[in-house]
This record gives structure tokens, C-alpha cells and sequence, in this order.
């Protein structure tokens, strides 16, 4: 979520979410980094509609995914990466990557 703005901003404070939620992710803490993503996704929806919120909901809604695929909720993770492909569908980027993850938990629900 490489945002640039100010610290005290309700965008700084979500990109101080994101990287916190980044940081648990890589410690495997997948609770604790889906708590910092989810905080960081509802302060995103609070900001004015525009191509860079998008944005920043399809990252948030591809991390909080990948944080249920972690934690083996095969069927939240799909439904997140679900909602990120969607966004990114109308943004048109990083489209293909995004179909594959959703698929990919899918293939897990199906095993389920």
C-alpha cells in the first residue's frame, strides 16, 4: 500500500496497518496479520472513491486471502481473492496472478 502521504492521515495510518500486517505475515503470525490487514482494509474504504482505493482494497482483500489460505480457511481465502480478482479485473492489472490464487484455494475447498 505505498502511499505518500502525510504520517497522521487516515491513508498513512492505513499503510502503518498494511506494513504491520506485512510484517506478522513473514513471522507466520497469519491471526495477527490478518487483524493489521482487515484494520487497514476498513480505513481504505473510508477514503474517497478513486483508482488508487481500488487499489488498495485489492492488495488488502489478496493479503487477508492469503492469511485464511495460511490458516487453512480455504473458503475465506477464496472469497477474498475473489473480491481482489474482481477489482483488479476493472483496474486491469495483475489480473492472471490473481485468477491463479483464486483458483488455487479453490482446488482446496474442493479436496475439503
Amino acid at each position: 500500500l505505498r502511499l505518500r502521504t502525510k504520517k497522521n492521515s487516515q491513508a498513512g495510518i492505513a499503510e502503518s496497518q498494511h506494513n504491520l500486517g506485512l510484517i506478522c505475515f513473514k513471522q507466520k503470525e497469519f491471526q495477527k496479520a490478518f487483524k493489521f490487514f482487515s484494520t487497514a482494509l476498513n480505513i481504505v474504504l473510508s477514503l474517497p472513491q478513486d483508482i488508487d482505493r481500488e487499489v488498495k482494497l485489492a492488495i488488502c482483500y489478496t493479503d487477508m486471502g492469503g492469511c485464511c489460505f495460511q490458516l487453512q480457511n480455504f473458503l475465506q481465502s477464496f472469497v477474498y481473492y475473489k473480491k481482489a480478482y474482481e477489482l483488479y479485473i476493472n483496474l486491469e492489472q495483475d489480473v492472471e496472478e490473481s485468477k491463479l490464487r483464486m483458483y488455487y484455494a479453490l482446488v482446496y475447498i474442493m479436496r475439503m
